[in-house]
């Protein structure tokens, strides 16, 4: 509150991160803590999870009951995640790691990841797309538009900067809201 915060979000990976990330049956513990830290500080504290795009149709690995218990909901792309099937497995998120590691996304796969993102922001109340662009290319001008008809913020961080600085301006000319972190 003394630099003038009125509000912080504890956020972990999603559930079908495969190396860390929070675990669904800890949630009702950290929620536990959070509430009690929220007695303690002067400071709205939130709980929150980065949760996983895991699919070229949009889905995340948050359940309806999981966001029952969250305050705030964030959505990535990572690289070490479950997917739906072993054919969105390879379809999808390893062929998304392939175009990283060639540093090449052709028409087709950008225009799914597209597709993806806008789906997503579309079936759940997502509140912030996180480090947009970085591994799963999109066409960030019309995710960015259906971010602003959602009211999803857009994170901008130091450590993954996926857009470029025209792309930024564009969201801004669009009226996207922004959100700064340090994605650490």
């Amino acid at each position: 509150a003394a630099w003038g915060h009125r509000a912080i979000a504890i956020t972990d990976h999603g559930f079908n991160q495969k190396l860390y990330g929070v675990r669904r049956k800890d949630i009702p513990t950290v929620k536990e803590n959070i509430e009690n830290a929220k007695e303690m500080y002067p400071i709205e504290v939130l709980l929150g999870v980065e949760a996983n795009i895991i699919s070229s149709n949009g889905d995340i690995d948050i359940f309806p009951e999981d966001m029952e218990k969250l305050d705030i909901l964030l959505m990535g792309f990572h690289r070490i995640v479950k997917s739906t099937s072993k054919r969105e497995q390879l379809k999808f998120v390893f062929k998304n790691v392939l175009c990283e590691f060639f540093h090449h996304t052709s028409k087709k796969q950008k225009e799914k990841n597209t597709n993806a993102y806008i789906n997503a922001m579309r079936k759940y109340d997502i509140d912030i797309l996180t480090h947009l662009n970085h591994v799963c290319k999109v066409d960030v001008e019309k995710v960015a538009r259906v971010a602003k008809e959602t009211n999803t913020l857009i994170e901008l961080n130091g450590k993954r900067l996926g857009m470029s600085d025209k792309e930024i301006l564009k969201c801004l000319e669009l009226g996207c809201k922004f959100v700064i972190n340090s994605d650490g």
